[in-house]
């Protein structure tokens, strides 16, 4: 089962998308790449093609929608458990979305919920498991 999708709205930015994608590859954990090139021009579409077969799934729009549109174009096809928006400009470390991953496996809750039905009232009890 797939661990983490990971989607990356790209636009123009191939002064780092090649160092993204090394980067997003090195993380130890099983996962989905999911790129949208959101209409680049500057040449960001050949090293995506360059990398086509690490990633899983690769989105062309003609023109550029905006972030918004292009992740909305990536949620069509997420298959992990959790999901990362990773901008392509590396403002964020892309290693840091395995640490938000296992933060969030690590503090899951477990909730047992009890209601109880009297004189047409419910009663509930929350209580940590």
């Amino acid at each position: 089962m797939i661990k983490l999708t990971i989607i990356i709205p790209v636009y123009n930015e191939i002064k780092t998308i090649e160092k993204l994608i090394k980067k997003i590859l090195k993380i130890n954990i099983y996962k989905q790449l999911i790129i949208v090139d959101d209409g680049s021009s500057d040449g960001t579409q050949l090293v995506l093609k360059k990398y086509k077969k690490f990633i899983n799934k690769l989105i062309i729009h003609k023109k550029n929608l905006g972030k918004g549109a292009a992740i909305k174009s990536g949620q069509k096809y997420v298959e992990g458990k959790y999901v990362g928006i990773q901008d392509a400009d590396l403002e964020y470390d892309p290693r840091d979305l395995k640490k938000i991953v296992n933060e969030k496996k690590d503090n899951l809750l477990s909730l047992n919920i009890n209601l109880e039905i009297t004189d047409g009232f419910i009663k509930s009890d929350l209580n940590d498991v």
